[in-house]
């Protein structure tokens, strides 16, 4: 099976650029307002954006797709790079999960315990996939790798759930005036990407959930709408984020004047 061509190619070097720029830019942006602010959920979230979302998610496209190429890249290197790749992916699926915690459900025993679950299976599910051969071999399969990855997606339903959950109360009180409407809909901008990267970890995983295979031998309709999709998902993760915490003037009197509650 060929790589992809033409206006999807493009689509997808489009849509990854826009997507690892966005999320980097992030990443680096509420990095240093952490150090300014002293603040523990800005720290989570630029440490998920750089290490889950920048740089995890590129080492391992570059693996995967050295994988799918035998002899693009020697065989230790990609197996360093997916190694690498899941370590980083990992600490920030975690640092995720934190964050969820720290602002939704602080001091709640239950978000305590998933977050640690969340590491025990991660750290589980990453080095039984490790000693099993999954570094070398870089493929999507087997008990410990879908232990890993699942944790994965796991935790990103639960990112995704949290704040929609807490847009619905926020969405009524700001219709009453009791709250503010830019401030609701961060909620739900975050929430809506939230759902994208949760689609994008459903996507990535399907064709070998479904299928047994590998992307390269997938027909060429099946591999042309999956990427499709990821590409669509990809920037929609990078929008909704990027207007999350840093909403454009035009876009900011857009939602307070369609939010403000009718006199």
């Amino acid at each position: 099976m060929e790589r992809p061509e033409g206006a999807l190619a493009v689509l997808l070097g489009i849509s990854q650029l826009v997507y690892l720029v966005a999320m980097a830019t992030l990443g680096v942006r509420l990095l240093l307002r952490a150090r300014r602010t002293r603040e523990l959920p800005e720290g989570l979230l630029s440490l998920h954006f750089l290490l889950c979302c920048s740089l995890g998610y590129l080492l391992l496209v570059v693996a995967f797709s050295a994988a799918q190429a035998p002899g693009s890249l020697p065989v230790a290197l990609v197996a360093w790079l997916v190694a690498l790749g899941h370590l980083v992916s990992a600490v920030g699926v975690w640092a995720a999960a934190a964050f969820n915690q720290q602002v939704f459900r602080r001091g709640v025993a239950w978000a305590r315990g998933l977050l640690a679950l969340a590491a025990l299976t991660m750290a589980a599910g990453y080095a039984g996939y490790g000693l099993a051969g999954g570094f070398a071999h870089a493929r999507m399969e087997g008990a410990w790798h879908w232990l890993l990855y699942g944790t994965y997606v796991g935790v990103a339903a639960w990112v995704a759930a949290e704040p929609l959950h807490y847009w619905g109360a926020m969405r009524r009180r700001a219709r009453l005036g009791l709250a503010d409407p830019l401030e609701s809909n961060r909620f739900l901008l975050w929430g809506a990407g939230s759902v994208c990267r949760f689609a994008m970890l459903i996507l990535g995983a399907l064709p070998s959930l479904v299928f047994g295979s590998l992307p390269g031998q997938l027909s060429p309709v099946v591999l042309s709408a999956t990427l499709i999709c990821v590409a669509l998902a990809g920037l929609g993760v990078a929008v909704a984020y990027w207007l999350t915490f840093f909403p454009s003037p035009a876009f900011a009197r857009l939602v307070t004047r369609s939010g403000s509650p009718s006199r």
